[in-house]
């Protein structure tokens, strides 16, 4: 086998690619780090690719969307998706801005052919990108929180809660990227750049100081590690928040509205086999045949047998009430179903987003958690974060898409094939303002809602509610 100064000469001669290949194992039997870099980079571009068109996508259909940019829901995607585009865009890049350190190839980072410069620039725009995609998530989940929870209207929304939403979901990554990037803490890792010292492991035993970076703890706890700890905690109690909202709404709902079938049977709270009947003419000609019954059971006039009580008239009165309620509906069934599906809606897309963040970081968290606690991720590992990591808008495509796919299969009855529907989706334009400003979303309170559901019946809400 020959040396890898050898392989060096040879590939910078002739490019003898077939020779240095077979060094990807060292003496140990390992993956040198010139290979790994090499495996690393691909599937992290290809992932980092796909969720960079995918992300391109959203953006191209919200300028195309009737709505564009006057909603609150679209306004957050839209800085999501631009977090991500960043993020994204770095991240495909892979190590080519990375600078070549090592004249051996063995030892070296595949692909390695940037500089100090695009390290540091590269570095910066992962970290706007990477750091700004949590906290737009956190702001979709308080965004569903205040709609489902507060029940606050679009103009208390848009006036006092969006603009900080925004200005911390952007201003935190900016405040962080100028520290980072004035203590020169933005340096080569095995296939980005990121928070590290330069060279790696540098200062720790004293004996090799570091080019780049000393102070590179510090940030990297506050803007980097404080982050995947709080707002996970802020995304999941929004989540039960949300869930223990739509839970009393439906319980409510399913009680009022049982009182009021209750009472529109005769005013009062009994069941059908407890109202008391409403004598008719022949009804009160059965309950004088009834006086002339024995001790027997059995009617003098009625040879037979056939005993006639009250019980019939009460069916009789059940059957005529049941018309009557039918004619005069539950003034609760149409707004609880409404009420329900659109909140249940809410609730569906806010975890849906919440699983994507989820999806994305969590291997990234558990790399952390490795490092903390002095274990090597291993193999497997470093593979799952890269595939994972930069996947961000690939999930909020789906979850973006999906609505209008299950629409376009709704509105064909399900004759078309799901590919149809899909292609059918990315060139919907999605509902027009003012349809939007029709269909309201359930902002208005519970109590006004009720109490105005109940304007139309005889039941009163009692103050509790």
């Amino acid at each position: 086998l020959p040396s890898a100064n050898q392989i060096h000469f040879t590939k910078l001669k002739g490019g003898a690619l077939k020779l240095l290949t077979m060094t990807i194992w060292n003496q140990e039997g390992a993956l040198t780090r010139y290979q790994t870099s090499r495996i690393y980079a691909l599937v992290q571009s290809s992932t980092a690719s796909v969720s960079l068109v995918s992300s391109i996508c959203i953006l191209c259909m919200i300028y195309r969307s009737h709505q564009r940019l006057f909603t609150t829901f679209n306004r957050l995607i839209f800085g999501l998706c631009v977090a991500d585009l960043l993020s994204s865009l770095a991240l495909s890049l892979s190590t080519l801005p990375i600078p070549p350190e090592h004249v051996n190839p063995i030892n070296a980072i595949w692909n390695a052919r940037g500089t100090v410069a695009s390290c540091s620039a590269i570095g910066f725009m992962t970290f706007i990108g990477t750091s700004a995609v949590p906290l737009y998530n956190s702001s979709l989940c308080l965004y569903y929180l205040s709609v489902i929870k507060y029940e606050l209207s679009d103009e208390v929304i848009n006036n006092k809660i969006e603009p900080w939403l925004h200005f911390i979901s952007i201003g935190f990554p900016l405040l962080g990227g100028l520290t980072i990037l004035f203590l020169d803490s933005f340096n080569p890792l095995l296939t980005f750049c990121w928070i590290a010292p330069s060279p790696w492991g540098c200062g720790m035993d004293g004996d090799s100081p570091c080019k780049r970076g000393e102070m590179w703890l510090i940030p990297f706890v506050i803007f980097s590690i404080a982050p995947l700890i709080v707002l996970p905690c802020i995304i999941c109690i929004s989540m039960c928040r949300m869930y223990s909202t739509v839970r009393e709404y439906e319980k409510r709902m399913q009680q009022y509205s049982t009182g009021w079938r209750r009472n529109s049977i005769g005013g009062t709270t009994n069941t059908p086999e407890e109202v008391p009947a409403r004598t008719s003419p022949r009804e009160h000609d059965d309950e004088h045949d009834d006086e002339h019954e024995g001790e027997d059971g059995v009617s003098q006039e009625n040879p037979r047998g056939e005993r006639r009580n009250s019980f019939i008239g009460q069916i009789k009165q059940w059957r005529r009430s049941s018309v009557t309620r039918n004619r005069d509906p539950d003034p609760f069934e149409r707004f609880n179903n409404n009420r329900n599906r659109e909140s249940r809606t809410i609730l569906y897309k806010a975890i849906a987003y919440s699983l994507a963040y989820f999806a994305t970081y969590m291997f990234y968290i558990i790399i952390y958690i490795y490092a903390f606690v002095g274990i090597e991720p291993g193999f497997a590992l470093e593979i799952l974060f890269r595939i994972f990591t930069p996947l961000q808008g690939f999930w909020n495509f789906i979850i973006f898409l999906f609505p209008r796919v299950n629409s376009a299969m709704r509105s064909n009855n399900g004759d078309i094939t799901w590919s149809k529907a899909f292609f059918l989706a990315l060139s919907s334009r999605g509902p027009t303002l003012s349809a939007q400003n029709n269909r309201r979303r359930p902002t208005l309170s519970l109590r006004s809602s009720l109490r105005n559901a109940l304007d139309r019946s005889s039941l009163h809400l009692p103050h509790d509610v």
